[in-house]
């Protein structure tokens, strides 16, 4: 998770979206989050700590005798760190396939956890778990699952909907609307005539929730059609022919694509492209090739060059 954070910590610096990232890094600690639908860790929320090119100031063999700086070196009960930063962002990486790899970051501003930390106060207790549950939607609770601290609107609980929407593929249904035969476009008089075919659609309503615990517990049914990532994946090139692509379901551990070469493609480096693209919308290429065992195996940049005329 935090290679993946990294990588999109990395991906920013030298562009105009990422301006304020030069002078960032990734904080040593990582928050967990959890969803009411995953078992275990959901996501890990990175916290982003400024550098700086100014000298250093080491703390001297008198002021570490007296314990000048005990109270900004001592870790919070639990483990959790102190506040580190000054709001200069945050990347949250996602701990399975259930999201984006990269569902929510920030280059400006304090991490969710921090900013539900500051709205619970010390008169509330203390957050002892964090969950998402939307794109900008997060919950603090107690460690008796009480909701002490809310960042962003709580989704609404929709009903009429099943967890797999594949149980709604019966057919196409056609909705016709006539008006009565003695309307006109000059005096449109009279209801409509109303005629359905095929399959009726899923009536969808407002669930009315009373309580945060009510809440979690209707979570997974009322979200799911809308939580589910499932990815597509298309394949180009020459190689396409040679290979056999497979997606391995690995629950609880991330799905994985298996590519496995079956043929010798009649070209000795045939190229290979995956475009694998989630159900959020976000497209990832993975480029590949297939040569044949024969050929050298190192890179033709390593190899040493050959050149016209000589032994």
């Amino acid at each position: 998770m935090r290679r993946r954070a990294a990588q999109r910590l990395e991906s920013l610096r030298g562009t105009k979206l990422g301006a304020e990232a030069a002078t960032v890094r990734l904080a040593p600690e990582a928050c967990p989050i959890h969803r009411p639908d995953i078992d275990g860790v959901a996501y890990y929320e990175f916290e982003l700590v400024g550098g700086s090119s100014a000298p250093l100031e080491f703390i001297t063999a008198r002021a570490a005798a007296l314990g000048a700086f005990d109270r900004e070196q001592r870790p919070r009960p639990g483990g959790r760190p102190p506040q580190l930063g000054a709001g200069f962002g945050f990347v949250i990486a996602s701990a399975g396939p259930h999201d984006f790899p990269i569902p929510h970051w920030s280059l400006d501003g304090l991490p969710p956890s921090r900013v539900l930390e500051q709205r619970a106060g010390d008169q509330k207790g203390r957050i002892a778990r964090v969950l998402k549950l939307d794109a900008l939607s997060y919950v603090g609770e107690d460690e008796q699952g009480e909701r002490i601290a809310s960042l962003g609107d709580l989704p609404r609980v929709l009903g009429g909907l099943p967890h797999d929407l594949r149980r709604q593929r019966q057919g196409i249904s056609s909705l016709t609307a006539r008006p009565p035969s003695d309307s006109t476009e000059e005096n449109p008089t009279g209801e409509h005539r109303v005629e359905r075919t095929g399959p009726v659609p899923p009536k969808l309503e407002t669930v009315e929730v009373k309580s945060w615990q009510e809440l979690k517990a209707r979570y997974a049914d009322a979200f799911g059609p809308f939580l589910d990532d499932r990815a597509k994946i298309d394949a180009q090139g020459e190689a396409v022919g040679s290979v056999e692509i497979r997606l391995l379901e690995r629950a609880p551990a991330a799905a994985a694509v298996e590519i496995r070469a079956i043929t010798l493609p009649a070209s000795p480096r045939a190229d290979l492209e995956l475009t694998i693209t989630y159900a959020g919308g976000e497209t990832e290429r993975l480029r590949f090739f297939v040569l044949s065992r024969d050929l050298p195996s190192n890179p033709p940049a390593a190899r040493r060059p050959w050149m016209e005329g000589t032994s």
